[in-house]
């Protein structure tokens, strides 16, 4: 039996991405689910006229807003603890980067771990875009020599190929992790969730290195959520779903863009809100959304670290210890499986 290619997992992963965007925007329209939209986001165009660009919209946002600090913040932490991390983490250890993103930041997050780690094993970038496994790859195996390969997965969804590999230190930055969705269920018991999808990669003993954002101060929240083009980058999910899926009737011209901040769930809401009444149909269900009514299409929850390190227990890390940056907004948990 011949292997699958890299050209047969691609597909095989965009068939399940379709059916799962499918599935995901009908429940976020019957209020299923909410707020779980985040991964059909950084889409790219088809054609020169294509509205569906939100890897476009997203880097001019990172690029430009002086108000959004997660990315900026999140690297000086990094950088300034690399080696104090490094100390903590096993020596010969396989460094799993779990969604690597583009190549600024590998540069700024990624490698400043893999130097203060002490004589990595290897490196492998995992996630469900090809072109950033090959640039972090390449990069890591080109500028840091540490040989470097690449899995396309989802890992979230996937068991890895290098699961039974040890001792691993896997790294997840970004804050993805807490881009959850909403349905029936806690936010705790989400968040743990995630979490055991995580550790279902690693062996006891293996560690976990990752962000969290903790602001809850609503006037930097605000400032850091509204933008031009991060409000272009969410709508996208409508133009997306207007292309993408069997629709009739929809039309992403009525709804526009929202953000705003629960305090009592701890997190910012980015949504579409009905600027009048929207009767459509996805699939085989029909819709009507009243005009002024908020969708939920991207959660971004900044969980007190009690409430982070709890489900993180409940999932199966116990915390080896936690660094705090000098904004304290962003902070970063070394965690170890059990």
């Amino acid at each position: 039996m011949r292997s699958l290619s890299d050209a047969d997992i691609l597909h095989a992963l965009r068939k399940k991405e379709e059916n799962r965007f499918l599935n995901d925007s009908i429940d976020l329209f019957s209020g299923y689910r909410t707020g779980h939209m985040n991964p059909y986001a950084f889409n790219e165009p088809q054609t020169s006229s294509d509205p569906v660009r939100g890897g476009e919209h997203w880097g001019r946002f990172v690029n430009t807003s002086r108000d959004y600090y997660l990315i900026s913040e999140e690297a000086q932490l990094i950088q300034s603890l690399a080696t104090e991390i490094g100390k903590i983490l096993p020596k010969n250890a396989l460094c799993v980067d779990l969604g690597p993103g583009e190549e600024k930041a590998v540069i700024t997050k990624t490698f400043p771990i893999l130097t203060g780690m002490s004589s990595p094993s290897g490196y492998v970038a995992v996630d469900v875009n090809n072109k950033f496994i090959h640039n972090a790859s390449a990069l890591v195996q080109d500028k840091l020599q540490i040989e470097s390969s690449g899995i396309l997965a989802d890992f979230f969804e996937e068991t890895l190929s290098i699961a039974a590999r040890s001792p691993k230190v896997m790294v997840l930055f970004g804050g993805l992790l807490c881009n959850l969705g909403r349905g029936k269920a806690s936010a705790l018991l989400e968040l743990s969730n995630n979490l055991k999808k995580l550790r279902k990669h690693a062996q006891a003993g293996d560690y976990l290195v990752i962000t969290q954002d903790i602001n809850q101060n609503q006037t930097t929240l605000d400032a850091a959520y509204n933008h031009p083009d991060l409000a272009r980058y969410i709508m996208t999910l409508t133009h997306r779903i207007k292309r993408d899926l069997p629709t009739r009737d929809f039309n992403p011209d009525h709804f526009e863009f929202y953000s705003e901040w629960d305090a009592e769930e701890h997190v910012q809401v980015l949504g579409a809100r009905a600027k009048t009444l929207s009767t459509f149909q996805i699939a085989d269900h029909a819709f009507a959304v009243r005009k002024d009514k908020k969708i939920p299409l991207v959660n971004c929850y900044k969980f007190p670290a009690e409430f982070f390190l709890s489900a993180c227990r409940s999932a199966g890390f116990n915390a080896v210890q936690t660094f705090h940056g000098t904004s304290d907004r962003i902070i970063l948990h070394v965690l170890k499986a059990t």
